[in-house]
């Protein structure tokens, strides 16, 4: 299993936001960095909160958890094939407006 693969199903059991720190001690991923690296990477899959409790150390930290539309059933089906993921996310970012444009 991969790092990307044992952080979406330890946040899927887990429905709570987790800091960097906790998510590498709960899954044994190590270097704490390599999470900060995967989520920021992956922002289509795990959302970045400022100030927010950790569910695990309950201090206030920047937290992760999984984004909203991953539960998207063409998002979901989209992890296993980049490039129908950059195909639906070109198809989903052309049909928004002006001042809903996600930055590159």
């Amino acid at each position: 299993m991969t790092n990307k693969e044992l952080i979406i199903s330890f946040l899927k059991k887990h429905n709570y936001n987790f800091c960097d720190d906790c998510l590498s001690s709960l899954t044994g991923i190590s270097p704490r960095q390599s999470i900060n690296q995967l989520c920021n990477k992956e922002l289509y899959v795990f959302s970045k909160h400022a100030n927010i409790k950790c569910h695990n150390c309950n201090k206030i930290k920047i937290t992760r958890s999984l984004a909203n539309t991953f539960e998207n059933t063409k998002i979901k089906n989209c992890l296993k094939n980049e490039r129908k993921f950059d195909f639906l996310w070109n198809e989903i970012t052309s049909t928004l407006k002006p001042s809903q444009q996600i930055p590159n």
